[in-house]
Parts: structure tokens; sequence; C-alpha cells
């Protein structure tokens, strides 16, 4: 595990107050995808093209309790986390570590919203596969 991070360290270089050791940014720098990563941008482009269509056609036609403000940002902040998460993967930022960590986080909360609400099974599906993948990828910097 690395060390605690100071307030001298860039906050990109920081997971939930512990420092990236030089493999996990010399990873993010030489810019090669691993199987994991790649796995994990799959994951969050599926999940946000998947909730993004759902919150556009199913949603807004459905209306009631699909279009409630509440629900309806969760889902628009879930399609924009996931979409980042994928985006810093792909163009090597070692501050994916940390956007996945969120990711997991609202991609969990979006799913337990969708299943609340009902009739989004591919959403919730796709957002718990996300949330696991990410999870995965979030933990490696506290493993580091």
């Amino acid at each position: 595990m690395g060390e605690t991070c100071s307030m001298q360290a860039p906050p990109h270089m920081c997971v939930d107050d512990t420092l990236l050791d030089d493999t996990l940014l010399k990873e993010a720098n030489m810019h090669k995808l691993t199987k994991e990563m790649t796995s994990c941008i799959d994951a969050c482009q599926r999940c946000s093209a998947t909730c993004l269509q759902t919150a556009m056609h199913h949603c807004l036609e459905v209306g009631g309790m699909h279009t409630e403000p509440r629900h309806f940002r969760l889902m628009m902040a879930c399609v924009e986390v996931c979409r980042t998460s994928a985006a810093l993967m792909l163009i090597g930022s070692p501050s994916h570590l940390m956007q996945c960590d969120l990711c997991a986080k609202v991609c969990e909360e979006c799913a337990t919203d969708c299943e609340r609400i009902g009739g989004m099974d591919e959403c919730v599906k796709v957002c718990w596969a996300c949330a696991k993948e990410c999870r995965q990828m979030a933990s490696r910097a506290m493993a580091a």
C-alpha cells in the first residue's frame, strides 16, 4: 500500500488519501491498455450508452417516477461518470483510478434506484456490471 498523501502531492496521484505508487503511474503514462482496463472501458461505455438510451427513450416516454428529477439526474450522472471513466483510461490518465472509484459508487446508486422504480432491467444489469469492473480497477490503487 502506498504512503499517505500530503498537501504537496498532486491530486491525480492520490486515491482515498493514499499516494499512488510509481508502478501504477508509469503504467498509466505508458498507455498500455491491459485486459482489465479494456474490460472496464467496455463496461463503462456500455453502461453510459444504455443509461442514456433508457433515460431518453424509456423514462421520458413512460413518465411518472421515471422522470422524477432525482432519478433522472442520477441516470444522467451515471451516463457522464461512465463516459469520463472510459475516456480517462483511454487517454492514460492516472486519475482514472479515482474516477473509477466514483463511477462504481454512482453506478451502484443508479442500479438500486432503477430497481426501485422497475422496468429498466437492462440498465440495472449494466450498472451492476460496470460498478463491479470499476470497483476492481479502483482497488488496484489500494493494493499498490
